[in-house]
């Protein structure tokens, strides 16, 4: 096995608390230590979420603006013009001693242009531009086709997190593409009793017999999204007209006006519940709930199912590959569906039942030690071919 000596270096735009890449990029680089490797992560900004870690967190300093890339900010996009302020400072990263590049995201992907280091790319999709604004719709049209048929094409290895992401490659991409999920058993390691989940539902002002139904995700309410929790308000105040006994508790990062707009709408928010509380929350609730319109993976998805909960979500993207259609889940494809779903878990103690084993037996098909495994064999795929 190759390790010890070697140095990997990852980079990734941010490392901030309430990003999910950010948390993908921090489980695997203590992974990799772990493992033996040398590892440093770069960054452009961060907080205080990710001090005290096995590996090394250094920022770089900020992209330095110039002429060129504020003709091409103001006239065509923001993420071409840090593309090219990235590849114009690319001393900064050229300096950097290390044996392997792993790139996770934007503004980074410029490297492969001018790096003689092996590099290895994550591929984590392009968000949906549903509900932006054109000048953000120019960014996603160029951010998708920069990396397709631009930066891509350089890198040794590409993994992506999903088969429906890989499908998105170019022929020419998918043959060096690898999947490798992510892992659902995130809080695995807070065992929750019986007493703490009938305590939890008590505190937050569920009677007995009432129906909990929880998203977890940004609470942006200002911000229509692909995400689309707008619409999860809509379906679930049809959904509470037909049987009272149904509540949403809305678990993510937010501010005081998004718990406002939640409140308003007759909804549980539950923000900013530190990582060490969200076992509970997965345990407390009958079913786990999500109308966006886009993912790459779906993580709360994935580790509501970890906890044995069913779950409703849209027949788009990668929830095939996560939810088994009627034996962990329902996978639909209307408000009405949706709607009927939840009415049916809700009133089917027995098929509530069934459809938990089901969840409870597809999430643990993804695990954390698995995505790590995954990311070694490749990382020393690249490296043995480069040492000999």
């Amino acid at each position: 096995m190759i390790k010890n000596n070697f140095k990997i270096a990852l980079f990734n735009e941010r490392m901030l608390q309430g990003h999910g890449v950010d948390a993908v990029v921090d489980l695997i680089a203590n992974g990799l230590v772990t493992a033996g490797y040398g590892v440093t992560v770069y960054t452009l900004f961060t907080d205080s979420s990710y001090s005290n870690r096995k590996y090394e967190l250094e920022v770089l300093k900020p992209l330095e603006k110039t002429f060129l890339s504020r003709v091409v900010r103001k006239f065509f996009s923001d993420m071409a013009a840090r593309d090219l302020e990235l590849y114009l400072g690319k001393n900064k990263i050229q300096n950097i001693e290390a044996d392997l590049f792993i790139l996770n995201s934007y503004p980074f992907f410029p490297t492969l242009l001018f790096t003689e280091k092996s590099c290895i790319v994550i591929d984590y999709g392009v968000a949906s531009s549903r509900y932006l604004s054109l000048r953000h719709k120019i960014n996603k049209i160029y951010l998708a086709a920069s990396r397709k048929y631009l930066f891509f094409k350089k890198a040794r290895k590409i993994l992506t997190i999903s088969n429906y992401i890989k499908n998105e490659l170019p022929s020419n991409l998918k043959r060096k593409a690898r999947v490798v999920h992510l892992g659902a058993d995130t809080y695995a390691e807070y065992p929750i009793s019986s007493e703490e989940i009938i305590n939890f539902r008590s505190k937050i002002g569920l009677r007995e017999g009432d129906f909990l139904i929880l998203y977890v995700g940004r609470a942006n309410m200002k911000t229509r999204t692909y995400k689309d929790l707008h619409e999860l308000l809509e379906i679930y105040k049809e959904a509470k007209s037909k049987d009272a006994r149904i509540e949403l508790a809305v678990a993510g990062y937010g501010g005081e006006e998004d718990r406002r707009i939640l409140q308003t709408n007759g909804v549980i928010p539950l923000l900013n519940v530190p990582k060490e509380k969200m076992a509970l929350l997965y345990s407390s609730c009958d079913l786990y709930v999500t109308a966006t319109k886009w993912e790459g993976f779906d993580l709360p998805l994935a580790e509501a199912q970890f906890f044995g909960k069913p779950v409703i979500a849209y027949n788009i993207g990668p929830h095939p590959e996560l939810c088994k259609n009627g034996e962990s889940g329902f996978l639909v494809n209307s408000k009405g569906e949706f709607v009927d779903k939840i009415i049916e878990i809700a009133n089917n103690p027995s098929l509530r039942n069934a459809l938990s084993i089901g969840a409870r037996a597809q999430g643990e098909r993804f695990t954390w030690k698995r995505t790590v495994a995954e990311y070694l064999a490749a990382v020393e795929k690249v490296l043995y071919e480069q040492k000999f």
